[in-house]
């Protein structure tokens, strides 16, 4: 038979449980609610090359041809050269870029239609570019799978066990962590009734520091927050 003292000491731990339990917060019990890749406030889904525009002057290109002066690139409001163009593109000043491998940029893309990309200006305008006017496109799976990437400050610390389902698992150092970015290694990608989710595993330590990679925590997270903002991205130049 249990004794009032055993009794009041099994109530305090109960009740110290629960602080812990409020402080730690609940987990998720929903999938996130994402913005779907090209809703306008994505923050990007990809990078796009423009030959005429960006990387002319940068090192990478070996033994590049003489640099011929081009015409600025007409950009427009509306997926459709119909109406007069709102901007010309001649200078990578003129347009938001990200590098998408070792000091060669990309503009940032936040829309794809057949034949056009939804680009963004220097002053936060989109503007909407012509495929034919463009380069090579990197979408945003192919610059995070296989390359050094990391969660961002954006992310909430829960990790899925399936990409937006099941019961999430939090990151114990996510929440006293100082830094701002948690190394991972991104394996594959998943689009969910046009949400992309990532499979990442989050290491304990990072590898640019000369540790050997340990798995703390293996699982999906959102590639988007809700506002659109970037949980994941990638070093471009690396350590």
């Amino acid at each position: 038979m249990a004794t009032p003292v055993s009794i009041a000491a099994a109530l305090v731990a109960f009740a110290l449980a629960g602080v812990v339990w409020a402080a730690a917060g609940p987990a998720p019990t929903q999938a996130p609610q994402l913005p779907r890749p090209g809703d306008p406030d994505a923050e990007l889904i990809g990078l796009l090359e423009l030959p005429t525009v960006l990387n002319l002057d940068e090192p990478g290109a070996s033994s590049p041809p003489p640099r011929l002066p081009h015409p600025p690139l007409p950009v427009y409001a509306d997926a459709s050269a119909s109406g007069a163009p709102i901007a010309h593109i001649g200078s990578p000043r003129d347009l938001r870029t990200r590098e998408y491998t070792y000091e060669r940029k990309g503009a940032v893309v936040r829309e794809r239609r057949p034949g056009w990309y939804r680009i963004v200006l220097a002053d936060g305008r989109d503007a909407w570019l012509p495929e034919s006017a463009a380069g090579p496109y990197h979408p945003l799976p192919e610059l995070l799978v296989g390359h050094l990437a990391y969660l961002t400050g954006n992310w909430d610390g829960w990790v899925w066990p399936e990409p937006g389902a099941g019961l999430p698992h939090e990151h114990g150092p996510w929440r006293t962590a100082a830094r701002r970015e948690w190394p991972v290694e991104v394996t594959a990608t998943q689009d969910i009734g046009g949400s992309l989710f990532v499979q990442v595993r989050v290491l304990a330590s990072d590898p640019c520091e000369g540790d050997t990679p340990k798995v703390a925590l293996a699982g999906w997270v959102p590639a988007y927050t809700a506002s659109g903002k970037l949980v994941v991205w990638f070093h471009s130049r690396g350590c």
